[in-house]
């Protein structure tokens, strides 16, 4: 006979929030629960969305054992007594969880319960998880986390996820008098920072985030817990390109080096890490203050770092990265010469091995090419394809920054062929901006570019060789990289050029009006969408003035042939004396005189072409 055994059965489980809304309580998120029972899960809820009032969640039992993306709200001990007793009444047992941070939220847990006599076969369900370090006491922690941080140093093999999640769990739950928390929360956040530097996968990152925010919490007022948590955002922002990230960085470097006695050791870090976060911003939303500002604190920082300072070549680094930026911005020709300055500065102070050295030589790179792109020097470009591949040769397979290096060398390698007319070097470029694409993870900020440089490849190539097989794959490459940018991202202008660009290309091939019309509005949409001062301003009024004079020359409207004279004008007014387009700008204006002359008999109009192409002359001769 069997021996008969209590069963408590519990239902109705139910997670009530008494404060709302709360930072802690995003509208989207899931809550689920857990039993433990000596230190190991017994049963886990499913993680259900909340209801319809945002307010409260009811859970159901699952048998998933969830340890990625989750963070401990809140918790209480429960006795058998005390569920028996609320049985026996026929009550549903409720009260208020203990909060794990003190400015967490106010959470309700109620559940109803049922008590049956079963035979221990009949008892369904009981697959217990055993947890690695399970008992739950604070006693030993620190030593265990010594040798945990220890350990992630000396490997490049990443933590196991359930021992880590199953210490921060147990820190918050058994520590919240213990002076020694937030620090142990602390190194909790640097051994999953390590684990998400090895492993690239974005749960760790999210969980040393958890980690670096609890230990903030509880510790609000110590600079590095601030920098620690300011940091892991910006490599989540430069990861998943989420804006509250990036913000909330800021916030908190910022706050690191308020806190910071000046003179302090950490000092040139700090500025060095709010002036990245700074710059961050300022290519995802295109404010000037802030590049300035990042530029202020990268020139902070190399002053107060002291010669021999491990972190001299990084600030050299991302002081050349905002400067090139700036440069890119309002075009002045020193801030890109100052920058190539500091890339070589920083490939110079790197130690060969380093694992920042390839980065110093791909920004070096970087630089050249935007050199030659200003200036036409051919050394600035070989130098430039040079600097990527090594690069390239230097990074790991696999790690994240190989994808920029390729899309960098394909950028420099198509411009090498656009001067020489190798066909090798613009199937290469095209071969190096495909590995881009298949390199970039789903949802990374960079996709897009890496969409629009492929299509870029390919438009060129259907320029060389015709194949129209090329051309229709670097529409859908544009118009992918359309669909993908969020909208206001400062690379929708260029995108958006370069769509138009090739959908005039394909009605030059098969005289498809809708291509055509369609090419004037990408075209107008980049021209409206693009800043002010912007390096590429005049290149966008040239492209959109040349559609709008085909469109003319196809339907005769005088329309779009007047639009089409007025951008190509903003287009000579905005380049500046000595630029390579300059000629070109001349001479599409030139031409759409010529066209207005025809039509309308305008002496003034034939005058000034004949103006147009004398500059345009002028101009070319200057150039040789």
């Amino acid at each position: 006979m069997s021996e008969l055994k209590t069963v408590i059965q519990l239902q109705n489980i139910r997670i009530t929030s008494l404060t709302n809304p709360h930072n802690d309580l995003p509208r989207d998120m899931f809550m689920s629960a857990q039993l433990i029972i000596q230190g190991n899960i017994f049963l886990q809820t499913i993680a259900v969305a909340p209801e319809q009032d945002q307010r409260s969640w009811e859970l159901v039992f699952g048998c998933g054992i969830k340890t990625e993306g989750i963070r401990l709200l809140g918790h209480a001990e429960i006795t058998r007594e005390e569920i028996l007793r609320s049985a026996k009444l026929n009550l549903s047992f409720e009260l208020e969880l203990n909060k794990v941070n003190r400015d967490g939220p106010s959470l309700k847990f109620s559940v109803g319960t049922s008590v049956s006599e079963v035979s221990h076969r009949e008892i369904p369900g009981l697959n217990i998880i055993t947890l690695p370090e399970n008992t739950m006491t604070s006693h030993g922690i620190g030593s265990k986390l010594q040798k945990m941080y220890e350990g992630s140093r000396r490997t490049q093999i990443s933590m196991e996820a359930l021992q880590l999640w199953v210490m921060h769990e147990r820190i918050l739950l058994c520590c919240q008098s213990n002076d020694n928390r937030a620090r142990w929360l602390k190194i909790i956040g640097d051994i999953l920072l390590r684990s998400y530097q090895v492993s690239g996968t974005v749960n760790d990152l999210n969980q040393a985030i958890y980690a670096y925010n609890d230990a903030v919490r509880d510790d609000p007022g110590t600079f590095i817990y601030l920098a620690d948590l300011g940091t892991s955002l910006c490599r989540r922002f430069e990861r998943l390109g989420r804006l509250p990230d990036i913000n909330r960085s800021v916030v908190m470097l910022e706050a690191a080096v308020g806190l910071t006695p000046e003179g302090h050791l950490h000092m040139p870090a700090l500025l060095n890490n709010l002036g990245s976060s700074l710059s961050h911003r300022f290519r995802r939303l295109g404010d000037l203050d802030d590049l300035d500002q990042a530029i202020l604190r990268f020139e902070t920082a190399l002053r107060f770092a002291q010669e021999g300072d491990p972190d001299q070549p990084a600030c050299y680094n991302n002081l050349g990265n905002s400067l090139l930026h700036k440069f890119e911005k309002l075009g002045a020709l020193n801030d890109l010469n100052q920058a190539v300055l500091r890339f070589e500065a920083a490939v110079k102070l790197t130690l060969e091995g380093h694992p920042v050295k390839s980065s110093c030589h791909s920004n070096l790179g970087a630089s050249l090419f935007r050199r030659f792109q200003r200036l036409g020097n051919l050394d600035d470009l070989n130098q430039a394809i040079l600097r990527f591949e090594t690069a390239i040769r230097l990074i790991p397979e696999g790690h994240p920054d190989k994808l920029a290096c390729y899309n960098n060398l394909g950028n420099s390698l198509l411009r090498q062929f656009e001067e020489l007319g190798d066909l090798n070097d613009l199937n290469q470029a095209v071969l190096r901006f495909e590995a881009a694409v298949r390199l970039t993870p789903e949802g990374h900020p960079a996709k897009p570019l890496c969409y629009s440089n492929l299509g870029t490849s390919l438009s060129r190539r259907f320029q060389r060789l015709d194949d129209l097989n090329d051309l229709n794959q670097a529409i859908f490459m544009f118009e992918t990289a359309v669909k993908l940018t969020p909208e206001g991202h400062p690379d929708m202008p260029t995108f958006q050029n370069n769509l138009g660009n090739s959908l005039r290309h394909r009605f030059e091939r098969l005289g498809n009006l809708d291509d055509l019309n369609q090419s004037v509005l990408r075209l107008q949409a980049a021209v409206r969408l693009t800043a002010e001062g912007h390096l590429d301003e005049s290149s966008h009024y040239k492209n959109l003035g040349n559609a709008l004079s085909r469109r003319f020359e196809r339907l005769g409207d005088l329309d779009d042939l007047n639009q089409a004279i007025l951008r190509f004008e903003t287009a000579v007014k905005l380049t500046p004396d000595g630029h390579p387009e300059k000629a070109s700008h001349y001479n599409n204006l030139g031409n759409s005189l010529r066209h207005r002359f025809e039509r309308l008999h305008d002496l003034n109009d034939i005058n000034h072409q004949a103006l147009m192409l004398q500059q345009s002359w002028e101009c070319t001769k200057q150039a040789l």
